[in-house]
């Protein structure tokens, strides 16, 4: 989720509480090796900032998710570094929209004989995250993604009353669709009961599944991302 520019681009530029130059002067201090030679290696570093600070799990705001889980910024970086921040940040770029990245390591450290994750090294790390992919430009110069595979949903109801949702659950189950009620909270705080059905690996797959959906008398399906 991209963060609303409103004024010109800078250093100054505060987001999510926190000045551009310094989020990429952590990018610098991570993937500065990475300037001019493999520039999804740098997307990756910003998302993983974000997706971190969207999930909740590492720390409550960018601030303290760049404190604890980061390198210390570089006072002087690549102008190509700021640049990132602006893509990943303002524009909502990122380096894979079908993943979460959560962590990255790099090919040095982690790597075995044959250019993959060590099994032994990153054991920990897979026993919470799944191992998503990597970027790199060397043997030695790269990381390694782990995080989660986003998946998509099915929406087919929303409503205010429990009682409506679970209404909604039944009259899917006679039809032998299994659901799920998700809550969220609206606006003006009230409670919102989400029915969802279906967990689909990419959008295509959960839009095709819609039209069968409809073949059944669920005419109010939309595809959602399952956060």
């Amino acid at each position: 989720m991209g963060i609303e520019m409103t004024s010109e681009f800078t250093k100054d530029t505060e987001i999510l509480g926190v000045k551009a130059g310094k989020i990429a002067g952590v990018i610098e201090a991570e993937g500065g090796v990475f300037v001019n030679r493999c520039p999804q290696a740098l997307l990756a570093i910003g998302q993983t900032m974000l997706d971190m600070t969207e999930s909740g799990r590492y720390g409550t705001g960018l601030n303290r998710v760049l404190f604890y889980h980061f390198t210390s910024p570089e006072k002087h970086y690549h102008p190509e570094c700021l640049e990132t921040v602006r893509q990943v940040f303002l524009l909502g770029k990122k380096r894979d929209s079908d993943w979460h990245i959560y962590q990255f390591r790099s090919f040095y450290k982690y790597a075995d004989k044959n250019g993959e994750p060590d099994e032994k090294k990153t054991a920990s790390l897979r026993k919470e995250l799944t191992y998503l992919g990597k970027d790199g430009f060397s043997d030695r110069w790269g990381h390694f993604y782990f995080g989660e595979k986003r998946s998509f949903q099915v929406q087919v109801g929303a409503y205010f009353d429990k009682k409506y949702a679970l209404k909604k659950q039944e009259f899917l189950k006679e039809r032998q669709i299994d659901s799920k009620i998700f809550l969220c909270r609206w606006v003006d705080g009230r409670k919102l009961y989400k029915v969802r059905t279906g967990s689909f690996s990419n959008r295509k797959d959960a839009e095709n599944y819609i039209p069968l959906l409809r073949a059944k008398g669920i005419t109010d399906a939309f595809t959602v991302w399952d956060f």
